[in-house]
């Protein structure tokens, strides 16, 4: 499992400065309209793999796009334009 993105790995050389991301309101929609319509693929081997050989695995795809959906405040999150 890797770091979480608050996590600086060790051999940084250099420190990040914060920033806040200013993203207008349609297209936040545009891109829960896409999530929502997206299909995913079949479970095939190489999508099943779970050593990433072949990329992330079906599991990991479908779980991140039900959390994107369902779980993650895009709004509260990013400072949104209008």
């Amino acid at each position: 499992m890797s770091l979480p993105f608050s996590t600086l790995p060790v051999s940084a050389r250099i420190c990040p400065t914060p920033f806040k991301a200013a993203i207008p309101n349609d297209k936040l929609s545009e891109l829960e309209t896409l999530l929502k319509l997206s299909k995913l693929a079949p479970d095939t081997y190489e999508n099943s793999q779970t050593d990433r050989r072949y990329g992330v695995t079906s599991v990991w795809l479908k779980t991140m796009r039900e959390q994107w959906l369902n779980s993650f405040s895009w709004y509260a999150t990013i400072a949104h334009v209008d």
